[in-house]
């Protein structure tokens, strides 16, 4: 994704902030990273922690960044209170800045029953909620898409 950025923008830098809590994921992400030619135009800052934690940082320091895009892929699962954490992002967002949302319900039920999730540490969240997340998500995007208007 972020070559295809610099392919379209090449004279701008990229500050990747990546908010990930899982040491595993954040491993694989660094370790792709490493391997991949042509990304010393991106500043990397890598945060491991959950996106409440994030939130309460960004706060408590009043570190409040514009971004021109987010990507919250996989991570809605995870979060407590969903039209509360968009409203958080979207306040980050610079004026014609894009959020990327990517839900794959189904998918992420069955791999959480693959063998090397079994000791992760996402072992344990609730796999219930994975198999009803479709029309939730749904609803609860619907309801933050009308609070903010059409986009």
């Amino acid at each position: 994704m972020l070559s295809k950025i610099h392919d379209r923008y090449p004279k701008v830098s990229i500050k990747n902030n990546i908010v990930e809590p899982s040491p595993e994921q954040l491993l694989s992400y660094k370790e792709r990273v490493a391997k991949t030619s042509g990304l010393d135009h991106i500043t990397f800052h890598w945060n491991k922690k959950t996106s409440t934690e994030f939130e309460v940082q960004v706060k408590e320091e009043k570190q409040y960044t514009n971004y021109d895009f987010i990507h919250m892929i996989q991570m809605l699962y995870y979060v407590k209170d969903i039209p509360a954490t968009l409203k958080f992002f979207t306040s980050l967002l610079s004026a014609e800045g894009k959020l990327l949302i990517i839900l794959v319900s189904e998918l992420w039920k069955v791999n959480q029953s693959h063998p090397r999730h079994r000791n992760s540490s996402m072992q344990g969240v609730n796999c219930e909620l994975a198999s009803s997340a479709s029309s939730y998500f749904k609803k609860a995007l619907s309801a933050f898409r009308r609070k903010i208007g059409p986009g």
